[in-house]
């Protein structure tokens, strides 16, 4: 379902019952996911991991664990649970080296970030910022995965 920005966003609901029979194949999750993730973060580390529940076994493993959404869990086609990296950090090279590679910044800009990112967090960062972030930023990339789901025609 492509639609006009205000579309997908204005109709967008919290969905409390799902239809049991929709499914979502593997191919499309992980499509969803990596639209997801051009959310926006801090440094652009991308301090989050998913984690998709589609069994029924992983469902009752979690049921315990959302407490007031159990019956969401039960008839959606999928849980996704998004959570945030407090060691980001440790991504700070491979990230920027990727970035460099896709040709999405210059070897002299991508030395430039990595050198900044390392030293705000040798030097600047303290516990609770990295904290902050391992909170915030993954918030932004669920709310990204809701917009996009709704862009593929399924609610959340």
């Amino acid at each position: 379902m492509a639609g006009s920005f205000e579309e997908i966003v204005f109709s967008r609901r919290s969905i409390r019952r799902f239809d049991p029979e929709v499914k979502i194949t593997k191919t499309e999750m992980e499509q969803m996911i990596d639209e997801a993730v051009t959310a926006p973060s801090a440094f652009n580390l991308q301090p989050w991991r998913f984690v998709v529940v589609t069994s029924d076994e992983g469902k009752k493993t979690i049921d315990t664990l959302i407490q007031l959404n159990q019956i969401q869990n039960e008839t959606s086609a999928a849980m996704v649970i998004v959570v945030g990296d407090l060691d980001a950090e440790r991504n700070i090279d491979a990230i920027y080296d990727t970035a460099e590679q896709k040709g999405f910044m210059s070897s002299e800009v991508a030395e430039r970030q990595k050198k900044m990112v390392h030293h705000t967090y040798e030097c600047e960062y303290t516990a609770k910022n990295k904290e902050i972030n391992a909170r915030h930023d993954p918030s932004y990339a669920a709310m990204q995965l809701m917009q996009v789901a709704r862009c593929h025609g399924y609610d959340t």
